[in-house]
């Protein structure tokens, strides 16, 4: 049998085969007024007291003008009419004295079928995130040093983690099965 001849019979085997995703967790904002979207869904049972959080700071300093938001760092993975995402809420994390520009953060994996959002994992991970303008936001995705990257095995349905400090990743233990 031929070279091209063997190699001709495993492409229809990988062309079907879905393929690892890896997404960096992004900094961005959600309204905690007029609640209605992903991450409102996702933290659903915390709004309250999350709203409860940014009056108090805002009654204590009623000059800074705050909004009346939160902050997370969110990736999601999509296909096959679901898509699954992961969300860790800046509040009530710690700081990690082992690494530079690393917070211990409550962390959601969430399942989006047909519009029904379901959380699937809620613990804490290691967020790698330099803090941008407005603290978490938009602006600490500029920095590529220190950073979380998220990955998603169709085969094995695992999600994975990866950090990054320095510029240096290094794997993380904990990974999320899904069903």
């Amino acid at each position: 049998m031929s070279a091209a001849t063997v190699i001709a019979l495993f492409i229809p085997l990988t062309a079907g085969a879905a393929q690892a995703e890896s997404h960096r967790l992004i900094a961005q904002e959600f309204s905690l007024v007029g609640a209605g979207d992903l991450q409102s869904a996702i933290w659903a049972d915390k709004l309250p007291q999350l709203q409860a959080s940014r009056s108090a700071l805002q009654r204590a300093a009623p000059s800074a003008h705050l909004k009346s938001i939160a902050q997370v760092w969110t990736a999601t993975f999509a296909g096959n009419g679901r898509s699954y995402v992961v969300s860790a809420i800046n509040d009530g994390c710690e700081s990690s004295s082992a690494a530079e520009n690393a917070l211990i953060c409550p962390v959601r994996v969430a399942e989006v079928v047909g519009g029904k959002v379901q959380v699937v994992a809620d613990t804490t991970l290691p967020i790698s995130s330099v803090r941008g303008n407005a603290g978490y936001d938009a602006s600490s995705n500029a920095n590529s040093q220190y950073m979380t990257i998220a990955s998603f095995d169709p085969v094995s349905r695992a999600i994975s983690f990866t950090d990054v400090s320095a510029g240096q990743r290094t794997a993380l233990s904990f990974r999320v099965n899904l069903q």
